[in-house]
């Protein structure tokens, strides 16, 4: 992993783990350097990506703060549709494309990646009681959740996860924003070209830290309420 990624990683880790609490301002970049051993420039690059994370914000002439936007949240222990509908719902899947491909820059980003490593490119319509729900777009590192098959994606990776691999899900930072229907909203989520979208972009990890999954998921207006409860 290369040193600005290693860096965000420790900054992105403080954050989620409350060392730099909302609103808190981080320490200034040449403090930065010296902490970790690099140059400016390094510190500037991590500082960006976090930015592009929605993790912090830049204030001229004040400095570098944890980012409290109402877009951003993280979600403790995050389970998947089939576990929090299955049980009174009926939850079904259909695979819109199904992949193994190299990632892009910003999933390596978001994953901790490298340029050779291969990922899952999933993407599925997922319907609660026969009605379309949500459109999931997921990127997934095989070293991480190998040995994805199509009797998987069509029942619940999660539940696979975590039953049959034997690795604990643990926390989920989420970006939230407006869209307009594009085409596969509209052909699949069977919304009209004026209708608002609601996307959630998720990077998911499991208990010890990995990421092992980046996701937009798509869904029609009517059809999601986002609650968050503020932990101590």
């Amino acid at each position: 992993m290369t040193k600005y990624k290693k860096i965000t990683e420790d900054l992105r880790h403080k954050i989620y783990n409350g060392t730099y609490s909302t609103m808190e301002k981080l320490p200034e970049q040449n403090e930065l350097s010296k902490k970790y051993a690099t140059s400016r420039m390094t510190i500037q690059r991590a500082l960006n990506l976090l930015k592009e994370e929605g993790l912090i914000t830049t204030k001229r002439g004040q400095g570098t703060f944890v980012n409290s936007s109402s877009y951003q949240g993280k979600i403790s222990e995050y389970i998947g549709l089939v576990n929090k509908f299955g049980g009174r719902h009926q939850v079904t899947s259909q695979i819109i494309s199904f992949s193994a491909r190299f990632p892009e820059a910003n999933e390596m980003d978001c994953l901790l990646l490298k340029e050779n490593d291969v990922v899952y490119d999933i993407v599925r319509l997922r319907y609660v009681d026969q009605e379309p729900f949500e459109l999931e777009y997921t990127i997934m590192p095989i070293k991480t959740i190998p040995d994805i098959t199509l009797n998987i994606l069509e029942k619940s990776i999660y539940q696979y996860i975590t039953d049959t691999l034997h690795l604990k899900i643990g926390t989920a930072i989420r970006k939230i924003r407006a869209d307009r229907a594009d085409t596969y909203d509209i052909n699949y989520l069977q919304v009209d070209p004026a209708d608002p979208i609601l996307e959630l972009e998720q990077v998911a990890r499991l208990s010890d830290g990995r990421p092992f999954e980046f996701s937009q998921t798509r869904y029609p207006f009517q059809n999601r309420e986002i609650y968050y409860i503020s932990e101590p």
